[in-house]
């Protein structure tokens, strides 16, 4: 907790603590701990950097963020006690699998299989979510096709399972009923298909997931704050993305000279120009016009945000931002302008 009575050297040596402690969970792959002591540590240092005293919603801000830092602490003792546990036997697959299918009927399977040689993609495949655990935590899963019957055990292994990265979902269900698309959806599955038919788009969906995998999605990260800049590039840059950081947002048109960015963060509130002005611009520049451009604000505006919306922003991230918010939102938004990417690519071949 932030010291009280309000101390600014304490406050200093804390967050510096904070930031240390961030780089060595990040290190070792204590990702949830590292995310939590880096949201602390940024929020607590625009108060040391700005020699400005936390007022008391500030406070309970810092309370908040002292509270979620706790409970990852937690979370990380919980997961050490577990790993004690016998684990599940080895899988074996192809050397290079990162594709996996759990639990599918036998017709899918096979189909799946020949659809994904001939993309010269290997499949791995389980019978149970619990086998993959080790898999995942070695980074060696990235995209996976679960039957929908086993979506509750996949949920159940990764909310226990420490790892850098989670593996693209994609649901195989029986037919195409709502119920089931539903489950799909809050299981977090990135698509639904159904088992009659429909392996050849499975297994094109899931070769494109793998090389989002493999293709770091790039960030353009516009701020003239370079303590939020590196908080989130940080953030991003230990999630497996690229960040390029503009500080003085006058400039931002010289980055995309050699940076295709996937995504950008715009600051709302900055200097010269401001990031709704900024917006407006990104969308009348071709090289930007159909990039998912997330605001980042310090306030709650609503006339701020349905102006955000009507320029053609996207998203609308509050500081002080979670790590978890960021990565999330950054990733849906960079995957759909992939996914999109490659459909119009698609069609343009067609013609």
């Amino acid at each position: 907790l932030p010291p009280s009575p309000w101390d600014r050297r304490q406050a200093e040596d804390l967050c510096l603590d904070c930031q240390d402690l961030a780089d060595q969970a990040l290190e070792h792959d204590h990702d949830d701990l590292g995310e939590a002591l880096l949201a602390y540590s940024a929020y607590l240092s625009s108060f040391v950097e700005g020699l400005m005293v936390p007022n008391g919603e500030q406070l309970a801000q810092l309370r908040t963020l002292a509270e979620a830092l706790s409970e990852a602490a937690e979370r990380l003792q919980h997961r050490a006690e577990v790993a004690d546990l016998v684990p599940e036997p080895a899988v074996l697959a192809p050397a290079g699998t990162v594709i996996w299918a759990v639990g599918l009927p036998g017709s899918v399977l096979d189909g799946l299989r020949r659809a994904l040689e001939r993309l010269g993609q290997p499949l791995g495949v389980v019978e149970q979510a619990s086998q993959l655990a080790a898999a995942i935590q070695a980074g060696q899963v990235l995209a996976v096709a679960v039957h929908r019957p086993a979506l509750t055990d996949w949920q159940a292994l990764l909310a226990g399972v420490e790892r850098k990265s989670t593996p693209a979902l994609l649901c195989v269900g029986e037919d195409s009923r709502m119920a089931y698309r539903l489950q799909a959806l809050r299981a977090g599955a990135e698509g639904y298909y159904t088992a009659a038919g429909g392996q050849q788009a499975l297994a094109r969906r899931m070769v494109d997931l793998r090389e989002d995998h493999t293709l770091p999605y790039q960030v353009l990260i516009v701020d003239d704050d370079a303590t939020i800049t590196m908080f989130c590039e940080t953030v991003l840059r230990h999630n497996g993305m690229q960040a390029r950081v503009v500080n003085q947002p006058l400039r931002v048109f010289e980055a995309l000279d050699d940076f295709e960015p996937d995504v950008i963060l715009v600051d709302l509130y900055m200097p010269d120009v401001n990031g709704l002005e900024l917006l407006a611009l990104l969308r009348s520049d071709p090289r930007t016009l159909f990039a998912p451009v997330i605001l980042l604000s310090g306030d709650d505006d609503v006339e701020r945000r349905f102006d955000a919306l009507h320029l053609g922003g996207d998203d609308f991230l509050t500081k002080p931002i979670r790590p978890r918010f960021l990565v999330a939102a950054v990733t849906s938004r960079a995957r759909r302008a992939r996914w999109i990417k490659r459909e119009m690519r698609g069609e343009s071949g067609k013609r």
